[in-house]
């Protein structure tokens, strides 16, 4: 009987020995970050980041324009990691670039007045733009070494970045002559804007109906404006409500979310509350058929009434 049990156990710790040492599953590729510096404009080197699985095929790309109210900002910024790898996983590219940020160059003091900070600003978004084409452009020439689908192409951005890639969008739509930067025939597929604006004089027009537009902001922002902030007939800016309110009447594809008593935390917080959402405007409308308008309301039962009017002088102050 002892010398039974020993060959049972021999046999158990044999059988144990050989499923251990099988072949074990495979682990799924990390998301591999890339440095690559795409222009060098006077004494600023200008880089982007690339987030990408190895060994993909053609992936639709996100190109990413972070935040910082033209003062500041990181393409690296921590806050924005969790969305990139949420997108890398997903089976994108996300590709975060530098752009020059403008109003950090500029004294306080020479802003003072409401039309000199308008002024500012506008240079400023209009510098960003340009560095957003230019970095496009760059995305487009290494396409097929990178593995990008020329046509899936979507730029997305925070608060300034989300300013940023709607003037772009605008700029393209309306046929400006900073447009041609862009490769010639070049749409972008989408744009997601977290907190973002069009500056203009007056509220958005469009010569031709951009590229499905996503939005996300709070009815409470006092940085960016959610529907207006205005020098009547010379210059503004104006936010997602009124943006979307012309996209409905133009009958061009958009969704847009208010979070109801959400300030400018929306411009990051989007990102982490809403990327399935995200992925779904992309599949659906950026890069399916759907032609489609949809406005939703998030209502936070538990967030306390904020203030929701603001003056112009109150939007400068916040970006000061």
């Amino acid at each position: 009987m002892k010398n039974f049990v020993s060959s049972i156990a021999c046999v158990c710790a044999l059988i144990f020995s050989v499923a251990c040492s099988g072949p074990k599953p495979k682990e799924a590729p990390a998301v591999k970050k890339s440095t690559y510096l795409y222009a060098i404009k006077g004494g600023d080197s200008l880089y982007v980041d690339r987030y990408a699985k190895a060994d993909t095929a053609p992936q639709p790309a996100l190109i990413f324009v972070f935040g910082g109210g033209f003062k500041g900002g990181d393409r690296a910024d921590a806050q924005y990691m969790p969305f990139f790898d949420f997108m890398a996983n997903r089976g994108y590219q996300v590709i975060s670039i530098d752009y020059r940020t403008m109003l950090s160059r500029i004294s306080p003091d020479s802003l003072a007045s409401p039309m000199a900070f308008v002024g500012a600003l506008q240079c400023a978004i209009d510098t960003a733009v340009v560095d957003l084409y230019d970095a496009t452009a760059f995305v487009l020439s290494n396409a097929r070494i990178w593995g990008v689908d020329r046509d899936r192409i979507v730029a997305c951005g925070s608060s300034a970045g989300a300013i940023t890639v709607l003037q772009g969008e605008f700029y393209r739509a309306n046929g400006l002559p900073m447009a041609s930067r862009l490769p010639s025939g070049f749409n972008y597929a989408g744009i997601i804007s977290c907190s973002g604006a069009i500056a203009a004089p007056s509220a958005p027009a469009w010569r031709h109906n951009p590229c499905p537009i996503m939005m996300f902001h709070g009815d409470a922002d006092n940085v960016v404006p959610y529907s207006e902030a205005a020098i009547p007939g010379l210059a503004g800016l104006w936010g997602s409500a009124t943006i979307a309110d012309g996209l409905k009447g133009q009958r061009a594809s958009y969704a847009f979310t208010t979070i109801e008593n959400a300030a400018h935390e929306i411009a990051v917080d989007a990102f982490t509350l809403y990327p399935y959402a995200m992925e779904q405007f992309l599949q659906t409308q950026a890069f399916g058929s759907a032609h489609d308008q949809v406005t939703t309301t998030v209502s936070n039962l538990d967030a306390a009434p904020k203030n929701k009017e603001f003056t112009l002088e109150d939007y400068i102050r916040s970006n000061m």
